[in-house]
């Protein structure tokens, strides 16, 4: 009969500790170790190959945490909303807000996301072409977006000669259309009915609304297409 000597072991018994079968209790299996090491070969290769198999929005929001890890006194951010989710913006808007009110850090935020940039930033900077065309507080970006009353007439200095002195509490803008822009306490009814009274034609009285998209469009040489309502009715 053959014999094995004490603390000995068969090839196959080590062969099946070497594969995992027979792995003593508590002991991590090889798969286990390879993986909690990054795995075998090219181990240090493991955590970039991990975060390459990140979702946009997880690496965004990696990308934002290296960042901030230096508590760095100048920011410059890239598109950072990027891939994110509703929550995964706000978390973003949240941790940028802090950085610039609780620890004094200047951010620079290049996007396209004006909605977003309109939630979060104080300034705004429009490039065009690489250069810098205007630049503005976000009081003043709020201030040029704002709805007003639009009068449309062929005679639109007697038509302003007539509202200026009906309602010195508004404010009268001629545009380089001719059109009358009107601001302050004034209704449209009223403006109508004044320059109905005297005699002056309107051929269009309507508010006009302009959100931040359409401002900047207009700002980048667009078409400057904005959105005005008439008797209830989109305006285009």
């Amino acid at each position: 009969m053959p014999h094995r000597a004490p603390g000995r072991q068969s090839g196959a018994h080590r062969r099946a500790e070497r594969d995992g079968a027979g792995h003593r209790p508590g002991a991590a299996r090889p798969e286990a170790r390879r993986d909690r090491d990054g795995g075998g070969r090219g181990a240090g290769r493991g955590r970039p190959r991990r975060a390459k198999g990140y979702s946009l929005g997880m690496k965004q929001r990696l990308g934002l945490a290296l960042a901030l890890v230096g508590r760095p006194d100048v920011l410059l951010l890239d598109e950072p909303f990027n891939g994110l989710d509703p929550e995964g913006v706000r978390l973003v808007r949240r941790l940028l807000t802090s950085a610039a009110e609780e620890r004094g850090a200047a951010i620079v935020i290049s996007s396209h996301v004006l909605d977003q940039l309109e939630r979060t930033v104080t300034r705004y900077g429009v490039i065009r072409a690489g250069r810098l065309v205007a630049e503005m507080t976000a009081a003043e970006v709020e201030e040029a977006c704002a709805d007003y009353l639009c009068v449309e007439t062929a005679d639109a200095p007697r038509a302003l000669t007539v509202l200026e002195q009906a309602c010195p509490e508004a404010c009268f803008t001629v545009m380089p259309d001719d059109a009358i822009r009107v601001t302050g306490a004034v209704e449209a009814e009223e403006v109508g009915r004044l320059l109905l009274g005297a005699g002056v034609p309107v051929s269009g009285l309507y508010v006009h609304a302009r959100d931040i998209e359409d401002y900047f469009v207009e700002l980048m040489g667009g078409t400057g297409a904005v959105r005005g309502t008439r008797g209830g009715e989109n305006r285009g």
